[in-house]
């Protein structure tokens, strides 16, 4: 049963009116500030956010304008209510994250503003318009999905849909407003901490200017460390977690070394004690980074200056990333190595030719050692002879490439498989004729004993 006409009115009137104003407002906004004779008109985390306001609220404009069409009619089109709700509700979620991340642009750019002027601003708002563009376009296909039959009276979106995706969009943009909220608060703290601090430099100095220029001098150069110091943890945190993972590709080869072989049985404590302490080179890496002043190998990626001042650490230190990433490749390359040589002789000391028939899990797997010791192969040379010098832009392209294909490429084919997996088809096919000829001669050993 649909509410009363008279609630129906001020909900979608509430909308109507609503959407009207955001659409007026915010495209008057967009155009004042492109039409702007000024040379500050670049792309802002703020001019996203009016920007995907904007946008999301044209769904709104043409199903409120329906609804309140079709409250009156009898013969109303629910195929017309359904697909306006689908786009005007799929947007809910997304402006919660755009409020979202308008407040932690803003506690960026107090908290971290050389970082945030530098590296941060532009690339955050195209970030945030792409996610909420491609979060729009899931939801409504997920809502189009749930559509179910509505009764002739039936007027309110809720009822063309199963009320569970509801629940969902809603927890959805719940979330994002406390998250919001949350920010906000803290934003406000640093804000009136920012207030406090200029006030108390400008206290007393109106006669004197260049006593002024000095506090205020002294206490950006206490802001730049602050940011810089984030920075430095943040960059240090990116760059040890990158050399963590290279550390635990040994592992993984070690695990399938055993598994297939199985000269000895590790167990799982073994490999967990591994992992963790490879995650042991994060907070080392990151103190370092903070209290030592070392140049982590991230800022030769991203090709950004350094802020770090003492160039023997720097050097020092990608020294050690270095030595750490190639000892990892060429650990790995030995292992996948042994693991290839050992299907090889296996295949060729059981019975016939005929039979070497390989399979596709077979067939992963050796691609999986092949790619890995090319890839590897290339990336150990490549830290032995052109990670201790200083880089051309080409060299580092080259190593972004084959580093993507490694990490990005080969990563996902080392999972195609699991144990259990592997232990079968091990157990099904490479060892198949030989458990075979075993039966057969303990058939043939029973019959003489019979005999």
């Amino acid at each position: 049963m649909s509410p009363h006409p008279v609630l129906l009115y001020a909900n979608y009137g509430a909308q109507f009116v609503a959407s009207f104003f955001t659409i007026y407002n915010n495209s008057t906004t967009l155009y004042i500030q492109i039409r702007a004779k000024k040379t500050n008109t670049e792309l802002t985390m703020v001019l996203a956010h009016v920007f995907l306001h904007f946008l999301f609220a044209y769904p709104t404009f043409i199903h409120s304008c329906y609804q309140l069409f079709a409250i009156a009619d009898p013969h109303r089109n629910h195929d017309i209510i359904f697909w306006t709700g689908v786009f005007a509700y799929s947007s809910v979620a997304a402006t919660g994250l755009a409020d979202m991340f308008l407040g932690i642009d803003r506690f960026a750019a107090i908290t971290i503003p050389v970082a945030y002027k530098l590296k941060i601003k532009n690339k955050f708002a195209v970030f945030a318009i792409a996610l909420c563009i491609a979060i729009v376009i899931v939801m409504a296909f997920v809502i189009s999905l749930q559509k179910i039959e509505p009764n002739p009276d039936d007027i309110i979106f809720a009822l063309h849909i199963d009320t569970f995706i509801v629940s969902i969009h809603v927890n959805f943009n719940n979330a994002f407003s406390a998250t919001n909220v949350a920010i906000t608060i803290i934003f406000m703290f640093k804000v009136k901490r920012f207030n406090e601090n200029m006030r108390k430099t400008s206290v007393n100095t109106a006669n004197n200017k260049s006593d002024l220029v000095k506090i205020h001098a002294k206490f950006m150069k206490a802001e730049i460390r602050n940011s810089l110091w984030m920075e430095k943890a943040f960059i240090g945190l990116l760059s040890a977690s990158t050399v963590s993972a290279t550390l635990m590709v040994p592992v993984l080869a070690f695990n399938r070394l055993f598994i297939i072989t199985e000269i000895v049985k590790v167990p799982s404590f073994v490999y967990l004690m591994a992992i963790l302490t490879s995650f042991v080179y994060i907070p080392f890496a990151v103190s370092m980074s903070v209290f030592e002043d070392c140049g982590l190998l991230f800022n030769e990626v991203v090709l950004a200056p350094s802020p770090f001042r003492s160039p023997l650490n720097y050097i020092l230190f990608r020294q050690l990333e270095g030595v750490l990433s190639a000892s990892s490749n060429a650990i790995s390359l030995v292992v996948y190595l042994v693991i290839v040589a050992f299907l090889v002789s296996t295949r060729v000391r059981s019975s016939t030719v005929s039979h070497l028939r390989i399979t596709n899990c077979e067939l992963k797997l050796l691609f999986q050692c092949v790619t890995t010791f090319l890839f590897g192969g290339f990336l150990t040379v490549y830290n032995h002879y052109g990670s201790f010098g200083d880089r051309s832009y080409k060299y580092l392209a080259v190593h972004n490439v084959f580093t993507i294909f490694f990490y990005g490429g080969l990563r996902p084919v080392m999972h195609l498989m699991s144990n259990r997996q592997l232990r079968e088809i091990l157990l099904t096919t490479i060892f198949k004729r030989q458990n075979k000829t075993v039966v057969v001669k303990l058939s043939h050993t029973a019959v003489k004993q019979t005999q």
